[in-house]
């Protein structure tokens, strides 16, 4: 694995990618969690909502950045001449014309239309005065983001390894990512909801999310085990290949997440509900967010950095 300056830098690119369409997808779940079936809108609502718009919208400027950067990036490392090589037209034409240039186009226009839709949703609330918060998120509007942050899953499926084998890998990429942003996305807005939220709306967040992983962790162990298995060879791959071994890195990192997701589901949660504490579940949220940073990191290695062995 050949790691240069360049390299670097397009790993940075591709992990404030996965960053955004993380806080997107996790922070559209919590907050349709936290207003489906509400009658009343209150304080505590309605800042919790503006704190996790607020916070979308830094990561997708930040992953639109990115992605802005990312062919006068690769044109750089394809020129291998400095900060000049950013603006070689002929190398920002070639990376323009390949498959990449075709990712890039989508993902920059998945992200404006997110970004636009969330200023939309936040200005249109700001206008009108509501009595429900069921009336300040209705069903047509999240359909509408969904579509937008489809748009922007599928942009991961359009280049590497897995679009060359065909749009049913496509698919299960783009569900994996969609799968994998809902979880990892979520873990901040949880965390601020232990400060945020009283108890007892906290622990039916909780309970509400741990039913939704189940499903969520379900579709990311069946997508990324048919990927896995049409990626690499052998199961010997796991142990030999940097690709496979990277793999076996993330596997463990998810598995650790699993491990404290279901201390919060079965010990913590219970145990918010009869002490009304919320500090041990903050802390355990806190404990699977560093590991969900660990599992980001090595996903962007190896879908940047490292590929299977071609067979």
């Amino acid at each position: 694995m050949d790691i240069s300056t360049w390299s670097i830098l397009l790993l940075l690119t591709k992990l404030l990618s996965y960053m955004g369409v993380a806080a997107f997808f996790g922070g559209l779940l919590i907050t349709y969690m936290l207003v489906k079936g509400q009658r009343g809108s209150t304080s505590s609502n309605d800042e919790y909502c503006s704190i996790i718009y607020r916070w979308q919208l830094k990561w997708l400027a930040a992953s639109l950045i990115a992605a802005l950067l990312y062919l006068p990036l690769q044109a750089g490392s394809m020129a291998e001449a400095g900060l000049s090589g950013m603006v070689d037209s002929m190398m920002l034409n070639i990376a323009w014309q390949s498959v990449l240039g075709t990712q890039t186009l989508w993902r920059i226009l998945g992200l404006v239309l997110i970004i636009g839709w969330l200023l939309w949703i936040h200005l249109s609330q700001r206008k009108i005065s509501l009595n429900s918060a069921r009336s300040r998120f209705k069903p047509s509007q999240y359909a509408l983001g969904l579509i937008f942050g489809l748009i922007l899953a599928a942009s991961f499926s359009l280049s590497g390894h897995p679009a060359e084998l065909g749009l049913t890998a496509q698919v299960l990429l783009t569900l994996h990512v969609i799968a994998m942003a809902s979880w990892a996305g979520a873990l901040w807005p949880l965390y601020i909801s232990c400060r945020l939220l009283p108890s007892d709306k906290l622990s039916l967040i909780m309970h509400q999310y741990g039913q939704i992983a189940m499903i969520i962790v379900a579709i990311l162990i069946i997508c990324g085990g048919i990927l896995i298995v049409q990626l690499l060879g052998s199961v010997g791959e796991l142990f030999t290949s940097g690709y496979g071994q990277l793999f076996l890195l993330k596997l463990t990192l998810v598995s650790s997440m699993l491990l404290v997701g279901a201390w919060h589901k079965f010990s913590l949660v219970p145990e918010l509900l009869r002490s009304h504490n919320p500090s041990p579940l903050k802390k355990s949220i806190a404990l699977e967010g560093f590991i969900c940073i660990g599992v980001l990191l090595v996903t962007s290695i190896f879908t940047t950095l490292v590929g299977p062995v071609m067979h």
